[in-house]
């Protein structure tokens, strides 16, 4: 990752130029589906632009929101897309009853909504009662309901924000514990960029953008799915080439790395402690 757009140094210009580059990430991660499933892409739209109304419209309409059953379970498809897929949590958020999800979502924004101190971590506590919503996919829930100041504890934000931190394994390769107490790290770091920047120039980002700018870098740096075009330069993209192997260097390190890594959860947090019901269909509310 280039110095300038380590997070605690990155300025708004830069953050808006990485931010304008996230679409085209998307896209090319995209894969149409055979069954006709939505691609990560409409996901995508979806999860960004269309459900953080439908829930802001419920609290104008009945002075409180919530999520409906459908809208969880398709969120946890959009973070298996979007991240790395683990099967049996789509599994163990498709047993949770209807009622029990839209009352304890209910619960849960309430709760977040009420608190004068702002922080998300009760609501998150709260939604981690759901089976299969760990940590992570709690802060996905509430991340919907307020997009402007709830960070989703994704890898690449974490590890953007966390990137040179002094402890076991740094940059991308941090090894993610998914637990509320590195939940309450993420949203402080967030929360210091965002101010930072606030006073830098005077313009407010979201928490939202803050996400997409960490996943734009994780996937061009982090060696991810790159777009052929990313505006970046040779000089910046191109790895030096070992003269014998004609090997990067920086594919042998990260091949080195990954077989020293240890295999990583396939769970979330709390996730997994739950047996396995069969998966209900569901569709998605237009």
């Amino acid at each position: 990752m280039l110095p300038q757009h380590a997070a605690d140094r990155v300025d708004l210009s830069a953050f808006k130029s990485i931010l304008t580059r996230y679409g085209e990430v998307i896209s090319s991660l995209s894969k149409p589906s055979s069954s006709g499933a939505d691609s990560l892409e409409q996901l995508d739209q979806w999860r960004f632009d269309e459900l953080p109304k439908e829930v802001a419209q419920r609290t104008i309409e009945h002075g409180q929101a919530w999520l409906e059953q459908t809208e969880v379970e398709d969120l946890i498809k959009w973070k298996l897309k979007h991240g790395k897929f683990r099967p049996r949590l789509t599994q163990l958020v498709a047993s949770n009853p209807s009622s029990t999800t839209t009352s304890t979502t209910k619960d849960a924004f309430k709760t977040y909504t009420n608190d004068t101190t702002s922080s998300p971590l009760p609501a998150i506590t709260k939604l981690s009662s759901l089976k299969g919503i760990g940590p992570a996919s709690a802060s996905l829930l509430l991340a919907v309901f307020d997009p402007l100041s709830v960070p989703f504890f994704s890898d690449e934000c974490f590890r953007w924000l966390m990137f040179e931190s002094a402890t076991k394994g740094k940059g991308w390769d941090r090894p993610i514990k998914y637990d509320v107490k590195e939940y309450r790290i993420l949203v402080e770091r967030v929360g210091e960029l965002r101010d930072r920047l606030r006073k830098e120039s005077g313009e407010d980002v979201s928490a939202a953008d803050v996400e997409k700018v960490a996943y734009v870098l994780g996937k061009e740096d982090g060696r991810g799915t790159v777009p052929a075009s990313t505006g970046r330069s040779k000089k910046e993209t191109s790895p030096k080439k070992d003269e014998k192997a004609g090997v990067s260097k920086e594919s042998q390190s990260a091949t080195a790395k990954k077989r020293k890594a240890s295999p990583e959860p396939e769970k979330d947090i709390g996730d997994g402690d739950h047996v396995s019901q069969p998966r209900r269909s569901s569709r998605r509310r237009k």
